[in-house]
Formats: structure tokens, sequence, C-alpha cells
């Protein structure tokens, strides 16, 4: 029995080209902003005559949850690092702050 084809097998032609390390540097920095894969940024930035293409909304979700953990993570460490006395008072409250004003402009956040 033949194996069910994936979702993308209408994908059959290949590109490639090269460029100068300077427009690589941009080219990187524009897909990693989009959040997507370089095919699929460089396949949208084509068909839509965009070279500016923001993260989805699934994506954007994605990496406030991930923060979130993050700051939940280091809150953690953080509070047993002063309960072993291992921090200084003014430290523990001083990152503390900015662990707050993190998770309030994540929060506020809209795009």
């Amino acid at each position: 029995m033949a194996r069910p084809l994936k979702e993308k097998s209408h994908l059959t032609r290949f590109f490639a080209f090269k460029t100068t390390q300077e427009a690589g540097k941009v080219w990187d920095a524009k897909i990693a902003a989009s959040g997507l894969s370089a095919s699929e940024f460089i396949r949208k930035a084509v068909e839509k005559n965009a070279t500016v293409i923001k993260p989805t909304d699934r994506r954007i979700s994605f990496l406030l949850a991930q923060q979130s953990n993050n700051i939940n993570q280091i809150a953690h460490h953080l509070n047993s690092a002063k309960r072993a006395g291992t921090v200084s008072n003014h430290l523990y409250l001083e990152i503390l702050e900015q662990l707050e004003v993190i998770a309030t402009v994540a929060k506020n956040w809209r795009p």
C-alpha cells in the first residue's frame, strides 16, 4: 500500500540562490522575526510581495507561553536562592521587580 501523501506534497519546485553575507544577515533577521521557516518566509515574501512578515498569532501565543514559563522558572530559582541565603535582599527585590515589569508588558501587549 502506498504511503499517504503529505499535505505539502504540492511543493515540487526547488529554487536556490546565493547572496552576500550582509544581505544574508538581513534575511536571517527577518526570517527569525517572522517565526517561519526560511522556506515559508521566502514563499510568503514572493507570493504576497512582502518583505516584512509578522509572526502568526499562534506563534506569538507560543512565545508568550514560553516567556511565562521562563519567568516562573526564574522566580522559583530566585525564591530558592533567597531561602538558602545565597542572594541578597536588595538583589532579590531588584530581580523580582524586573520580572514583574516583563510580565506586565507581556500581559498588556497588543499587536
